[in-house]
């Protein structure tokens, strides 16, 4: 099995078979056992706050489940015509701080590094770091905080493969498509 496995049930049963599928191993009552080897991980589990937002199921994906569990969280927007309105990352580590219990760090790791994992990427992507592709983004402001302030535009410029492609944003050169 590989690193690409994407679980997005919004139930706790659901948390529960992301980690039996994924090889984690858990209690038989279905309470999550936080002793999981980190090295034993073998997939992620990418949560779609902004869908279940948009289509006001009344409900979160159990975040603070999985975690406590020891299962990587990524999050994304799922955006799409049907039930992902919203394009905006910072809107969804928003949704993910303030309805699914994630601290503002949880939520910055789980659209960065633990996303990069998910894709089976880390290796690439998902972090700072030298002999990684230099793609990020600059935000406005020195505070983490605001970059989860809905409505406030939190992004100054965007950086791909280490070229400044948005800035203040605008498109300011073309995004060109990595050849695999």
């Amino acid at each position: 099995m590989n690193r690409r496995c994407i679980q997005t049930d919004l139930t706790i049963l659901g948390a529960f078979a992301f980690l039996l599928i994924c090889g984690h191993r858990t209690q038989a009552e279905g309470r999550f056992n936080g002793g999981i080897d980190a090295s034993k991980k073998r997939c992620a589990a990418t949560l779609l706050p902004t869908a279940a937002f948009y289509l006001r199921l009344g409900r979160f994906a159990p975040a603070r489940a999985l975690i406590a569990a020891g299962a990587p969280v990524a999050l994304a927007t799922d955006v799409n015509p049907g039930g992902g309105l919203s394009p905006s990352l910072p809107y969804a580590m928003a949704i993910g701080c303030f309805s699914m219990g994630l601290a503002l760090e949880e939520a910055l790791a789980a659209v960065t590094v633990n996303a990069a994992f998910s894709l089976d990427l880390q290796g690439e992507v998902g972090s700072v770091e030298a002999g990684k592709r230099a793609d990020l983004v600059v935000l406005r402001s020195s505070r983490l905080l605001d970059l989860v302030r809905v409505g406030v535009p939190a992004i100054r410029a965007v950086v791909k493969d280490g070229r400044v492609v948005v800035q203040d944003g605008r498109l300011v050169a073309p995004v060109v498509p990595r050849r695999s």
